[in-house]
């Protein structure tokens, strides 16, 4: 469809905007520190799951280091 057309194409210019500088994928998800699949648990349950990690790293945080 020509959506589907629109959306490669946009995908393809992301992409060679961020190799061409600095030689980086911006698919890899290893470069990422939390990757959420929407498609899979629904936008709340991605906006729940962004949630948890903040406050996990908010208490990691405030956590005295282990001598």
């Amino acid at each position: 469809t020509d959506a589907h057309r629109i959306m490669a194409h946009h995908g393809r210019l992301k992409a060679e905007y961020i190799r061409r500088p600095y030689g980086l994928d911006w698919g890899d998800a290893s470069r990422y520190g939390l990757v959420v699949n929407t498609a899979q648990i629904g936008i709340e349950g991605g906006a729940q799951l962004i949630a948890q990690a903040i406050r996990h790293c908010e208490v990691s945080q405030e956590r005295p280091p282990v001598a």
